[in-house]
């Protein structure tokens, strides 16, 4: 068996500028040391191509049939070296016949022609025996490559204890690739227990040999803190190391560390570089990176194009994250045609990766049937996986799933756990709600004391609406004291921030006079401001006092164009205005119909003064046809909403049969209701009714009681009777 003498052989032994001076058997072993670097071992082959010394070589092989000198004549042949053409078959006799001598190299390159199928039948199991007969004999490439087989199962049966033992040999030989290895046995405790420590040694032996994989991981070590402190500038310098040899990793990596600036001055061009670098390799996360720098500008110039291929190029790879991005440039249309149903696609596919925002995009995409068809339990069921990783938008979602029972049954106490959840993460809209549930007792108890507490965070953090809400807690002392102060501070940073309802709060607050001094010009300005983002009780104010120049110059036709505004929206008051309007002429031409279509509007909403001028209007048949039934009905109804000129007109019809039939008795009721509201012409028409009999029992002690009143209420009429009364008694 022979010693493989090569192995004494040091880089640093060789003089590399006179390479000529060294005999073939020389430079053919120091260009198998583990120690020599790739650029040192390419000067080795060029001066071997040049050199035409295979006779010498076959000579020494007859002459002593000796095994390296076989070996060395087969990588001849298998490199193109020495005078011979490349010749793998002939390489590989070579090899066989200085293998059968058990020469460990032989066997060695005898094992690699087998695995790759070199002039031979690709053979897992014959190279794995060479690769053992080799590793047993110390020799460590074999032993490295035999800790591969053991760990990957090929030609033999998986096992990680012998894989280690074999890069755990090679590795205490210097062989960088196998100490590379051995580290990551260690930190992932492959066949032996987990050390940190033992990882972080046997990377740095590696790493100062310039494995450059081995770089990487250091680098890697010293990001985590692995088996060392953690130390930005040491990431950066092996991990620097390691892209410049091209590996894509760690390329990938340093475009990190200038991206962030870790253990380097933050440099978006240098990043950008080497993100493109890696990507170019096929890295998957650098071509995503790479795309999201174009998307964005950093580092380059923006373009979405180049953004979108990069995405592309990484998503087919696989990469959640690409995927994701890759669905929004097609929902955007960003650098491609806009297509729902690839951006749908593509969220699928990161989403069933577990990429939460994919998740979220997908039950979006699910429940508006965006590039699919409208499936509200699907988009549930995405919503929750996203809400469950924790995505704050998936989670205020689904907390109005459940609070609506979209996609799912109704369950206010999931409503309120997933909105807490969301609240918690600072979702402003979310604690606005949470204190909307807490208020009502909603899926919890009702507490006002939690309410209020949701409502201050989510105004603290600017929501208008919840700074509004939060003005009314302080007003009514809802779960705090009550603080009229901080009511009026609160309502006022939600009308500055353009909430309109907040608006118009201080716009009622200004025209009345509530917590602050009466001012119709502030009034009108708010109200202006609310009136102008569509807020129909605002534009109602806002006509009003346009009509009147109240807070500002009178403006009929102006003010006719904002009760106009708010009318269209069914304001019914607004509906009144504007019917009065076309009754009068106010701010348009006078139209007896539109004042009666109006009017009508209005009426049919509920409104008493409506339901009352609509009636007057069938009396007099203004607009419409006359129709006393018609004015009947209308009359009652605004009396039975406790209108008192309208009961009175009731009482009128009822006694005089205007509409429906004479009845004294629903005359004196009618009365009766109006007159109980202070109405002086009811009470005085209610004391004759006393006095004459007429519909009730005579009472003249009640009559009196009644013209009274009437009088005390300004009726002449009344106050004439008292006279006459009294001069009757003198």
């Amino acid at each position: 068996m022979k010693t493989n003498s090569y192995s004494n052989i040091k880089p640093e032994d060789l003089d590399m500028e006179h390479l000529e001076k060294y005999d073939v058997l020389t430079l053919i072993r120091a260009r198998r040391s583990v120690l020599l670097n790739d650029s040192l071992r390419k000067q080795i082959d060029n001066n071997l191509k040049e050199r035409n010394c295979i006779k010498d070589l076959l000579e020494l092989e007859q002459a002593e049939h000796d095994a390296e000198i076989q070996n060395i004549i087969g990588l001849c042949y298998s490199n193109g070296f020495c005078g011979v053409q490349e010749d793998k078959k002939i390489a590989f006799d070579w090899f066989k016949k200085s293998a059968d001598q058990e020469y460990a190299i032989a066997q060695y390159n005898l094992g690699n022609s087998y695995s790759n199928g070199i002039d031979c039948e690709k053979d897992e199991r014959k190279a794995f025996e060479w690769y053992k007969m080799s590793a047993e004999q110390g020799y460590s490439y074999a032993q490295a490559t035999l800790g591969d087989y053991y760990y990957h199962g090929i030609g033999c049966k998986k096992d990680e204890n012998k894989a280690f033992v074999w890069y755990k040999k090679a590795a205490e030989q210097g062989y960088a690739s196998a100490q590379n290895n051995l580290g990551k046995c260690y930190k992932n405790g492959y066949g032996c227990e987990k050390d940190e420590n033992k990882a972080f040694d046997w990377f740095k032996k590696s790493a100062e040999q310039g494995n450059s994989e081995a770089q990487f991981n250091l680098a890697g070590c010293y990001f985590f803190g692995r088996g060392c402190k953690s130390d930005g500038y040491e990431e950066f310098k092996w991990c620097k190391k390691s892209a410049e040899q091209g590996f894509a990793s760690a390329q990938f990596l340093l475009g990190n560390c200038y991206s962030e600036g870790r253990g380097c001055e933050k440099d978006e061009k240098k990043a950008f570089e080497w993100y493109k670098k890696s990507a170019e390799q096929g890295y998957a996360s650098a071509q995503n990176n790479l795309g999201t720098f174009y998307y964005n500008g950093y580092g380059c110039e923006v373009d979405k194009k180049q953004a979108f291929e990069w995405f592309k190029k990484s998503a087919e790879q696989g990469d959640a994250e690409a995927q994701f991005n890759l669905g929004v440039c097609y929902n955007e249309g960003d650098g491609c045609d806009k297509d729902e149903k690839e951006a749908f696609e593509w969220f699928k596919k990161s989403a069933e990766q577990g990429k939460a925002e994919a998740q979220f995009n997908l039950g979006t995409f699910y429940y508006k049937g965006y590039g699919c068809e409208v499936d509200k339990k699907q988009a549930f069921e995405w919503l929750r996986k996203s809400a469950e990783q924790g995505n704050r938008d998936a989670q205020h979602i689904l907390a109005l799933c459940y609070l609506q029972g979209n996609g799912c049954e109704k369950d206010e106490k999931q409503a309120l756990k997933w909105g807490k959840k969301a609240a918690e993460q600072g979702d402003t809209d979310c604690q606005t709600l949470l204190s909307s549930l807490y208020s009502l007792g909603i899926g919890c108890k009702e507490d006002k004391t939690n309410a209020f507490k949701w409502c201050k965070k989510s105004a603290e953090q600017g929501d208008t609406m919840a700074q509004y809400l939060l003005g009314t807690f302080y007003q009514n002392g809802t779960g705090c004291e009550k603080d009229k102060k901080k009511a009026f501070e609160w309502f006022m940073k939600s009308a500055k921030q353009g909430n309109a309802e907040a608006q118009l709060n201080m716009c009622l607050r200004y025209m009345n006079g509530d917590d602050c001094e009466k001012d119709d010009k502030k009034a009108f300005e708010c109200c202006r401001k609310a009136a102008e983002q569509g807020k129909p009780k605002a534009q109602y104010i806002l006509g009003l006092y346009c009509m009147t120049g109240r807070g500002c110059e009178q403006d009929e036709r102006q003010g006719f164009v904002w009760l106009r505004k708010a009318a269209g929206q069914e304001y019914e008051n607004a509906q009144l205005a504007l019917g009065i309007c076309y009754e009068n002429g106010n701010g348009c031409e006078k139209d007896e119909k539109k004042a009666f279509e109006w009017l009508m509007k209005s009426a049919e909403h509920g409104n008493t003064e409506a339901q009352f001028k609509l009636a007057l209007h069938y009396l007099s048949g203004d607009g419409c046809k006359k129709d006393e039934k018609k004015a009947f009905e209308w009359i009652k109804k605004a009396a039975e909403q406790g209108k008192p000129n309208a009961q009175t007109v009731l009482a009128c019809c009822y006694a005089l049969g205007i509409g429906c039939e004479q009845d004294a008795q629903k005359t004196f009721v009618w009365l009766r209701k109006s007159a109980v509201q202070g109405y002086e012409t009811a009470q005085y028409s209610l004391a004759l009714c006393y006095e004459t009999g007429d519909g009730c029992e005579k009472d003249e002690k009640k009559a009196f009681e009644w013209y009274k009143k009437a009088s005390e209420n300004g009726n002449e009429e009344a106050t004439q009777w008292l006279k006459n009364r009294v001069m009757q008694q003198k």
